[in-house]
């Protein structure tokens, strides 16, 4: 008979089949039609096998050609036609449409796993005949050991140098991927560590072998059990013991759900209670510490037996890591801590007090930073090379450790200086997690490892430079101008970066932005931008990671910086698929004519006049004449203008109809100055009789907004970009206008409003009249949907605070208006109050929750 089970074959070993040709083919690479074959299950190891009109598993020492040997036969569907491959062979195969080699390796292995133990299994029970009393299975085989000793013969088809090197081998083939190891390979290695632990727990191999720990365990309490197998065997049985729990704690780390398994009370006690032997201990705290950490459900069954278990075998070996990393896992869980076993170790630890835990204190590390953001945003004015410096002075040794200084770029993305714990957290300073590279002088840091680049750390009047390169990516250092010889490459550019230090207490460093925030020493280098130029507003230094004053009970929310900061890419109004009114084709050609003689006319007052040849220096423009004799280009720019002005006012959602005008056409009387050398003077629309009314002036500061923005893309497409000076280098297109409408300078905003208020009232010249749309602004959504966006931080009391009974009070004050402090709040009805039917629970804390610049003072009564 053959059992077999459904479901994917990569969660099921027993589903693995493997095909073996039985005559060794010299031509293709693929089975062909009437090629010989045989069907392995690799678990097994054994052959398919048909007789009888049945199928079964037979031996490979049964499987003779006549009951295992299948062939590959055409069926009698229609013929297809055949298709050349593309190295020209025509033969008709049958191929594989998947092969799970890393499976079929670990399935492979549980075969070989079971063999082994399963012979040393076996010796327990290789003197039961008494079919009726199943108990005494093991009994008997003990008994015979103790009878017999070394000397019985199923003791010595006992292989235990076998057993010894498949733990050996089983050991390493689910050993960690090492640190050497780059992202890629470490990830597959991963991959490939993950499905071999769900393979042999599905397998039971797992089972299987805590198994043969009880069965060691049963061994080992024999009287003199030393003595019965001899010494040197006995040296090896611990070995071997020690292995085994080595084995369990490689096959569950890293695995939550085989984790999962240990985290019941009946395991957890099966665990802990095998702490007693110590030669065993160094196996089991290693799984001891994998379940505590991947499966932290197992922390609410921890008790005092338990730890007192833990804490005894401290006192046996001494200060091991192994204990201590098991005791500190029993402290916290997920992040957060775990008060009952808290409490539990320090009631077993300190009134002995014959028992000290070592432990070293850490300098406390601020993180500063400035309201500067920098990153890689398509289609953005942002910069993407950047150089600040930072002067070091003052640097002072106050503690056993050296003083605490780095310098470098830090992400928005991730980088949280706080040691704490939880998600995201425990970053001490730059260069200690994976969004930010820091350098001390004499290592550049990144994810808490240090590369030495120099020989010494910095000392008072070093000037440090830091370069970012966006383009490439690279961040590179300077000394005193000179360069480290070592940079960071390739690396993340999600996100926005901006410069930080970390400092210690008594150590002082200035940052140098350039311009009128410090002169530069050294830089920038030949395409680098001085750090001030993006500056939006007055510059600020602020700790990168706030809770406020905490002394003074003042609680802050999240900064404004990461919340607000978006940066500008111009978003001109669509309107590509805006079709205008037929009746508006006969005007669009006036209207681009006019706005050519308002061009004329502002460029006249700003001192240029006409030339054949554009000039800056001498202020020359060819197209100072009238419309008609425009080049092609310049005019059809003109009409396209006109016909997008049309189709953005309709997009919009404004209507253009006809009605007469309000007044005849005529022209601007210029004065003889106007007159250009070549007889032309502009003759732009007199507009000055046409009212506009007050409906359409969101119009005009949506037109204004939208000319602002059309300016900035195409200025972005030929390579400019934001920043305060316009001329930086020869190499660099700067401009401080590449702002958000909102942040530009009033005079632009006035020049387009007025743009934008002539061409609506030259159109009612022409009879074109804009009729307003009849929705209303939604100033409550749009605030809701501003708040959607912002962040928040949530402040609670601790659990010993809590409250589950009684009456308590807890109340709010707004800085705004003349309320007395506990002003009752009530809803429209009169009542004061807010929830009812309140389910209590373990309790209720105070907490509060503020938003992006927020800041609260928290005060605490006893009585009220």
């Amino acid at each position: 008979m053959v059992i077999y089970e459904g479901g994917q074959a990569v969660t099921q070993a027993r589903s693995l089949w493997r095909v073996e040709l039985i005559r060794m083919k010299w031509h293709g690479a693929l089975i062909g039609w009437e090629q010989l074959f045989r069907i392995k299950h690799i678990t097994s190891g054994r052959y398919l096998g048909v007789m009888d009109n049945a199928v079964q598993l037979y031996h490979k020492d049964k499987a003779d050609f006549d009951l295992t040997a299948f062939v590959m036969c055409q069926n009698k569907v229609e013929e297809k036609k055949a298709v050349a491959l593309k190295d020209g062979h025509m033969d008709d195969c049958y191929t594989f449409f998947m092969a799970l080699e890393e499976e079929s390796k670990s399935a492979r292995v549980i075969r070989k796993c079971s063999s082994v133990l399963n012979r040393f299994l076996n010796f327990f029970m290789s003197f039961c005949l008494d079919e009726t009393n199943p108990s005494n299975l093991l009994l008997r085989g003990i008994d015979a050991l103790q009878n017999e000793g070394n000397e019985s013969a199923d003791w010595e088809r006992v292989d235990l140098n076998e057993v010894l090197k498949l733990m050996e081998d089983l050991i390493e083939y689910f050993s960690q991927p090492g640190d050497d190891q780059d992202f890629e390979h470490k990830q597959n290695r991963y991959r490939a560590l993950r499905s071999r632990q769900d393979l042999f727990q599905e397998e039971g191999v797992l089972n299987m072998i805590l198994d043969t720990i009880d069965k060691f365990s049963q061994m080992e309490s024999l009287p003199d059990f030393a003595g019965l197998i001899g010494e040197d065997t006995h040296t090896m049985w611990e070995e071997i013991s020690t292995y085994l729990y080595l084995l369990v704690a490689a096959m569950i780390k890293g695995n939550h759900y085989n984790c999962a398994q240990f985290a019941a009370a009946q395991r957890l006690d099966w665990l802990f209670g095998r702490l007693s032997n110590p030669q065993s201990a160094e196996g089991i705290l290693d799984v001891l510490y994998c379940v505590l950490t991947e499966s932290p459900e197992a922390l609410n069954m921890i008790n005092e037996c338990h730890i007192s278990s833990v804490i005894s075998l401290l006192e046996k070996v001494g200060r091991d890591p192994k204990v201590l990393d098991v005791l500190s896992s029993l402290c916290e869980g997920n992040g957060m801590a775990v008060r009952s076993s808290q409490n539990l170790i320090t009631t077993y630890l300190l009134p002995g007090k014959d028992l000290l835990l070592q432990t070293a204190m850490r300098d406390h590390v601020s993180s500063m930073m400035p309201n500067v953001l920098v990153g890689v945003v398509e289609a953005s004015a942002l910069f993407r090379r950047w150089y600040f410096e930072a002067e070091v002075e003052h640097i002072e040794k106050m503690t056993k450790e050296d003083p605490y200084l780095r310098i470098g770029w830090a992400n928005s993305h991730g980088f949280r200086p706080f040691p704490g714990s939880g998600d995201r957290w425990g970053c001490n300073g730059v260069g200690d997690d994976f969004y930010s590279y820091g350098f001390d002088g004499r290592c550049v840091y990144f994810a808490g490892k240090g590369r030495v680049v120099a020989s010494r750390l910095f000392e008072k009047g070093d000037v440090i430079g830091c370069s970012l390169d966006l383009n490439v990516p690279e961040i590179r250092f300077t000394v005193n101008g000179q360069d480290v010889g070592a940079c960071y490459k390739d690396f993340n550019i999600d996100g926005y970066f901006f410069p930080v230090m970390s400092l210690s207490a008594k150590v002082s460093c200035r940052f140098i932005f350039g311009g009128d925030q410090g002169r530069l020493r050294f830089g920038p280098p030949p395409g680098f931008s001085a750090t001030v130029e993006a500056v939006s507003g007055e510059l600020q230094i602020f700790d990168c990671l706030s809770f406020g004053d905490i002394q003074k009970n003042v609680y802050c929310g999240p900064h404004t910086l990461f919340t607000s900061t978006e940066p500008f890419v111009p978003q001109p109004v669509d309107i590509s698929g805006i079709n205008l009114p037929h009746h508006i084709e006969d005007v669009h050609t006036k209207f681009a004519g006019n706005l050519h003689e308002l061009w004329a006319m502002r460029k006249i007052e700003l001192g240029w006049s006409y030339g054949e040849i554009r000039s800056e220096a001498l202020r020359k423009h060819p197209c100072l004449t009238s419309f008609e004799r425009l080049p092609a280009t310049e005019m059809q720019y003109n009409i396209n203008l006109a016909l997008d002005t049309l189709k953005t006012i309709e997009a919009l959602g404004y209507h253009l109809i006809i009605d007469q005008p309000p007044t005849r056409l005529r022209p601007v009387r210029l004065a003889q100055n106007f007159q250009q050398s070549n007889g032309y003077r502009p003759q732009p629309l007199d507009t000055h009789e046409i009212i506009l009314p007050a409906e359409l002036q969101p119009l005009i500061e949506a037109l204004a907004k939208n000319t602002h923005n059309v300016w900035a893309k195409e200025k972005i497409k030929r390579g400019w970009t934001f920043g305060l000076s316009e001329f930086v280098d020869s190499t660099q297109k700067r401009s401080p206008h590449l702002v958000p409408y909102e942040e530009v300078d009033n005079r632009i905003k006035e020049a387009n409003r007025e743009s934008a208020a002539e061409n609506l009232r030259a159109l009612q010249l022409y009879g074109i009249f804009i009729e307003a749309p009849g929705h209303e602004h939604d100033e409550l959504a749009e605030k809701e949907m501003r708040t959607r966006k912002d962040s928040c931080r949530t402040y609670r009391a601790e659990a010993t605070y809590a409250v589950s009974s009684g009456k308590c009070y807890l109340g709010r004050k707004w800085h705004q208006g003349a309320e007395i402090y506990g002003k009752e709040w009530k809803d429209p009805s009169g009542s004061e109050m807010a929830f009812d039917n309140v389910i209590c629970g373990d309790g209720l804390v105070p907490a509060m929750t503020l938003g992006s610049g927020q800041r609260g003072q928290g005060t605490f009564f006893l009585f009220c």
